[in-house]
This record gives structure tokens, C-alpha cells and sequence, in this order.
């Protein structure tokens, strides 16, 4: 039998979801994430990759409890995009209230990453 690490999973919650969640509010090491991988009509498919915000602090229950589009008016510094297939999400997903959650963690050695040249908003 051969040796495997505990994988840890992280609760995030998502806004949208097809297949995967294509949105999602995702901590990470202290900070706050804002993924999205949109739709793209040209294409008639969603992207490949999520975009990556980092958030201006706040504490996660505040954070868990803006929309969307609060939390887009809270985006900070963007990081280098993050492949879809980088996540992989639990297929067990959560529903609290009018908020829906997944658990998620990185596959193999994928990980948020800075633009090395930050672009802010």
C-alpha cells in the first residue's frame, strides 16, 4: 500500500456554478480570493482558467456574507490566472441559507501565484 497525504480541503463559496463553480470566494492563507471563469459567447464555452483577485481585508464571516458585486467593488491586486483543472472540488456541495458552498483543494503543484508586474483596479 503506498503512502498518500492528507489532502486538505478548503470551504469556499461559489456564485455560479456549470460543471464546477465558474465563481467563487475562496481564503487562502490569510487572505481573500475572488475567482471567476466566465462564459465566453466567441467561444460558446467558459474559459480554461479562473481570473484571480485578491480582496481587501476582511474578516470571512463579513466577507461570506456581501454579494457578489460587493465583493467585486473590494478587488485589490490581480494574480496570474489559475487553471480550471488546478481545483479540484469535493463533489459534496453545501447549502446554507441562500449561499451555496463547495470544498475545494489544489491539485498537484498548482497554486495562486502574484503577477509579478501587480495591476491594480
Amino acid at each position: 500500500m503506498g503512502w498518500q497525504r492528507e489532502v486538505e480541503w478548503i470551504r469556499c463559496r461559489y456564485f455560479a456554478f456549470w460543471d464546477v463553480p465558474r465563481s467563487l470566494l475562496l481564503p487562502h492563507e490569510g487572505r481573500l480570493f475572488l475567482l471567476d471563469c466566465p462564459f465566453e459567447e466567441e467561444k460558446d464555452d467558459y474559459r480554461p482558467a479562473y481570473f484571480v483577485w485578491e480582496l481587501a481585508a476582511l474578516p470571512p464571516p463579513t466577507a461570506d456574507a456581501l454579494s457578489w458585486t460587493e465583493l467585486e467593488a473590494r478587488k485589490t491586486v490581480q494574480w496570474a490566472d489559475l487553471p480550471v483543472v488546478a481545483l479540484i472540488f469535493n463533489p459534496n456541495r453545501e447549502h446554507q441559507d441562500s449561499r451555496c458552498y463547495a470544498r475545494v483543494h489544489f491539485a498537484g503543484a498548482e497554486r495562486l501565484v502574484p503577477i509579478a508586474a501587480h495591476f491594480s483596479v
